[in-house]
């Protein structure tokens, strides 16, 4: 069997043009030298000073109490020193430490857009900007401190996202919740080979790109048709490996993107839209990565390129989900995102062990993905 081998130094994200360079030397070297004078009690006493001074603690938001823009700034400058202080941190702390910021930074800008200087002047602006920059790269340091886990990954993401705590659109999440779940009591499409199943989901779709959506029932009728083809699809993913699926995707990226202009030109409702959206999304992705995953630990897929495609769509929850996406999650869904995470380490070595990937590349994706998110913040 052909051996799957992910370049290093260089890891590549197919269909995103990203590219992350990285070596092992330098990682070592960093992690070494961050670790090797240092003690654990240190770091809880420097975290406990910061939570003190900057965090929004789990009872309510911090009342600061700037005197004037200059102080906003000092207060910003301050977290960034506390930042640097800190030569690692656990996942848990890496969470405090990125939700402490984001509430410290937005409420600086906050306070500073109201100086007339701030428009007057681009010092205070510019200022602010590098300090952001700067404290962002000091988190993304300590996010390279420890190796990371897939899991790492996903308490990450669920724990740092900035709408966790809204509960505006609760009302339309509820709702879309009902109806994704009646989703799952029609079955999948059973008439035909797989070939004509899949002709058949390409034809809905062109039909679909045809009659633009602009309301919410048709929208809603959409979603429906488009979820059983979708799990039909999923049912016979192994037999597509040779079939051309470029029509299916690209049909589906024009019609979300004319979803969208239906809500940005107010026919459709821009909340209700993006509620249900999201969650179709979540939906696909955790549906098809629990396939992926299913059949990759059942040892059903045996060519190199073949658990290459699999793999990524394992890992496309983690890389792929943006923020509000994260908190559309229903409970179902949040217990196998973590599930799945939590078996990602597992399964490499399953596969390793036939020689189908190479374990210490794959096992450095948790820390790229890691690393991608944090640049994005």
């Amino acid at each position: 069997m052909k051996q799957l081998v992910l370049k290093k130094p260089l890891i590549y994200f197919p269909k995103m043009g990203i590219k992350l360079k990285t070596t092992a030397n330098q990682m070592q070297k960093r992690e070494a030298s961050e670790r090797k004078h240092t003690h654990q009690s240190f770091i809880f006493h420097l975290l406990f000073l910061c939570t003190i001074l900057f965090c929004a603690c789990s009872s309510g938001k911090p009342d600061y109490d700037f005197k004037d823009s200059k102080d906003a700034i000092s207060a910003y400058s301050d977290y960034l020193k506390c930042m640097k202080d800190l030569p690692q941190c656990s996942t848990k702390e890496l969470e405090d430490c990125i939700n402490n910021w984001h509430e410290l930074s937005d409420t600086v800008y906050k306070y500073i857009r109201n100086d007339p200087y701030y428009t007057a002047h681009t010092d205070l602006k510019t200022e602010f900007f590098l300090l952001t920059d700067s404290v962002r790269a000091e988190i993304l340091r300590l996010a390279c401190s420890e190796p990371k886990t897939m899991k790492d990954v996903a308490l990450l993401k669920m724990h740092t996202s900035p709408y966790r705590d809204n509960k505006e659109l609760a009302t339309v999440q509820k709702e879309a919740e009902s109806f994704f779940a009646g989703l799952d009591k029609l079955p999948p499409y059973k008439s035909g080979t797989p070939a004509d199943l899949l002709r058949q989901y390409s034809n809905f779709l062109e039909v679909a790109k045809s009659q633009e959506i602009c309301d919410k029932q048709q929208l809603l009728k959409f979603l429906e048709i488009e979820d059983r083809h979708f799990r039909t699809f999923l049912s016979h993913i192994s037999d597509y490996s040779n079939m051309g699926l470029s029509s299916i995707t690209k049909n589906t990226e024009i019609i979300c993107s004319q979803i969208f202009r239906s809500a940005s030109n107010g026919q459709l409702e821009s909340d209700y839209t993006m509620v249900y959206m999201s969650m179709r999304t979540d939906r696909r992705l955790l549906q098809n990565a629990a396939v992926c995953n299913d059949m990759l630990k059942a040892k059903k897929v045996k060519e190199g390129m073949k658990v290459n495609a699999f793999l990524w769509m394992v890992i496309q929850p983690y890389l792929s989900m943006d923020s509000f996406s994260i908190t559309m999650m229903t409970e179902k869904q949040s217990k196998q995102y973590m599930f799945i995470a939590e078996n990602y380490t597992q399964l490499i070595d399953n596969l390793a062990a036939v020689g189908l990937v190479d374990k210490e590349t794959a096992r450095q994706l948790p820390m790229q993905i890691t690393r991608l998110y944090i640049s994005s913040l």
